[in-house]
């Protein structure tokens, strides 16, 4: 269950990760439900057409697995040209991606070292492009060990941590309506109280369904649930080393960004 769970979550996970360069996006409040709603509907067919037309051809499980997927199935299809032009795609697809998580993940230690979270390396940006270099060196480093893991073992990983953060996202989002009901926000959920609770229903269950999966299949999976604790691990500890400094000069900047929007 929580390997299936940790697929479908990969494959339709990130949503939230695009507020991160929402600076760099011209007209964000319109342009991000527009895009969203088009890239929903464009992954939906991306997955559902090619699993319609390929357990048309087979459905065996020796083939319907990691280790062949799509070039063997696209080769009984279509015969070896196909096989090695769906592989091909596969390794270009397998890039862009990498490339878009890259753009969203090399922001966060960028926010956290300009609030002195993390050293100030990672708050140095390109005088050309305006990335942060360290940061995306930094990344592409642990993506390379992460590399070794089977695909399985990612997704699991990646589902935990995933929804670790999303729930903290939420509770972040409940905090802030609680202690600044008033601040200047660029966007706010409509409803008051009730369309927030619509809102948050989704991701706190979705939570809850990841921790029952957990609990209910850990012995499958000791090495991946040792990395998760792990890592959680070292945010807690960077918090309780840092808070002192980082949290007021976090304050300040948020009570500076207050007073400009005001």
């Amino acid at each position: 269950m929580l390997l299936g769970l940790s697929v479908v979550i990969f494959n339709y996970s990130g949503w939230d990760n695009v507020s991160t360069y929402a600076g760099e996006v011209d007209e964000p409040q319109r342009n991000y439900p527009r895009a969203m709603g088009i890239a929903l509907l464009v992954l939906v067919l991306s997955y559902l057409l090619p699993v319609l037309a390929g357990i048309t051809i087979t459905t065996k499980a020796e083939v319907w697995s990691s280790d062949a997927g799509w070039p063997v199935i696209s080769q009984l299809m279509g015969g070896r040209w196909l096989g090695l032009l769906v592989a091909a795609a596969g390794l270009v697809s397998t890039w862009g991606l990498f490339n878009g998580q890259l753009l969203y993940v090399s922001r966060l230690p960028y926010a956290l070292a300009i609030d002195g979270w993390l050293p100030k390396i990672f708050a140095r940006v390109s005088s050309g492009t305006g990335v942060p270099r360290a940061a995306i060196f930094c990344f592409c480093g642990i993506a390379a060990l992460f590399t070794a893991l089977p695909f399985g073992n990612l997704a699991v990983i990646q589902c935990l941590l995933y929804s670790i953060a999303l729930t903290l996202e939420f509770l972040s989002l409940i905090t802030l309506r609680v202690r600044h009901p008033k601040a200047h926000r660029s966007f706010r959920v409509p409803g008051g109280w009730w369309g927030l609770a619509y809102v948050c229903v989704t991701p706190f269950a979705f939570a809850s369904l990841v921790l029952y999966a957990t609990l209910r299949d850990w012995r499958l999976y000791p090495g991946q649930l040792m990395i998760v604790p792990a890592v959680v691990g070292m945010g807690i500890g960077l918090y309780f080393l840092r808070r002192n400094v980082a949290g007021p000069r976090g304050i300040r900047r948020f009570e500076a960004a207050q007073s400009i929007a005001e």
